[in-house]
């Protein structure tokens, strides 16, 4: 069953673009809790197959129960940067029709406090998508210099009080828990006189902090080049990021590809892009207002399409 408070975003708008052969395969690179491959499955043939991955150990155990027996599935425990390795053992490469890479992190994962992810639930700083991997983001702040830290708040969160945040981080540490480093950055937030938001103080840093521990932007850039080596003609990539960081990879990502496009001399056409053509399936698509309502998560997602032409 599939988790009742995870609400998949543009369910329906993202599938629609993404299936263009019922009988294909099919990559899912962030399962999450399955609402997105439910619908894939629910649009595809009894031929088709679906392949689905997701680097947080909690996903396993979520496919096994919503998915026991469907023999059109496969679950793969990887981040974005191991799809490719594992297509390619499975002879798959270049027989994909499509793949989904939805950015944001499950509702679940924000709303269970040990996993560290919210500045609204008191648990221990950890923020990690796997939680068997890397460093959590209470061992990087309590050793990272004032500079790092303050860059990485600002690169990543664009927050404008990243150097006064950063500086009060180090001079509060050791920090251990959520609601530690969020009443931190509010009180930052009152010193500095800045009018009050809907938007909660520390939303920003807090992204800046997980974007990093889970080195998610290297994994964008990784996918958004991995990707389209494993299409078949005619296979589609849909990326739904939610926020403009994300967003400008993408962007930049398929303006490359489609060579067709007036490129800015920032963005190199490599070698292996002169092998295929691309074409930008329409507008980026942004969630109805109607889905807002039901969903405020989704209030910043957008959606981009594009498809291998030949």
């Amino acid at each position: 069953m599939l988790s009742a408070t995870h609400i998949p975003v543009m369910l329906r708008e993202s599938v629609s673009h993404l299936i263009t052969d019922r009988g294909g395969n099919y990559i899912d690179a962030t399962f999450g809790r399955g609402g997105h491959l439910k619908e894939i499955l629910a649009s595809i043939s009894g031929t088709g197959s679906v392949y689905a991955f997701d680097r947080d150990p909690a996903s396993k155990d979520q496919f096994e129960k919503a998915f026991p027996q469907d023999g059109r599935l496969s679950f793969s425990q990887a981040k974005f940067s191991d799809i490719l390795a594992v297509m390619q053992t499975l002879n798959l490469v270049g027989k994909v029709s499509g793949m989904l890479i939805d950015c944001g992190v499950s509702s679940p994962q924000l709303e269970e406090a040990s996993r560290g992810f919210s500045f609204k639930r008191e648990g221990p700083l950890d923020m990690r998508m796997n939680p068997d991997e890397g460093f959590s983001a209470a061992d990087w702040l309590n050793s990272a210099d004032e500079k790092e830290i303050s860059q990485i708040i600002w690169r990543l969160g664009e927050e404008r009080l990243a150097r006064r945040i950063a500086r009060r981080i180090v001079a509060t540490r050791p920090l251990e828990t959520t609601i530690q480093l969020a009443g931190l950055v509010v009180k930052e937030y009152e010193f500095s006189g800045r009018k009050k938001s809907r938007v909660h103080p520390a939303t920003k840093t807090f992204q800046a902090i997980r974007m990093h521990v889970n080195g998610e932007l290297s994994e964008l850039r990784s996918i958004l080049l991995d990707g389209p080596k494993m299409l078949a003609i005619g296979g589609r990539i849909a990326v739904i990021s939610f926020h403009s960081i994300e967003d400008r990879e993408v962007k930049k990502s398929f303006q490359r590809l489609v060579v067709g496009t007036k490129l800015p001399r920032s963005i190199p056409i490599l070698e292996e892009d002169k092998v295929a053509s691309w074409r930008l399936i329409g507008k980026a698509v942004k969630p109805s207002i109607k889905e807002t309502a039901v969903n405020p998560r989704s209030r910043t997602a957008v959606m981009r399409v594009i498809e291998r032409a030949t």
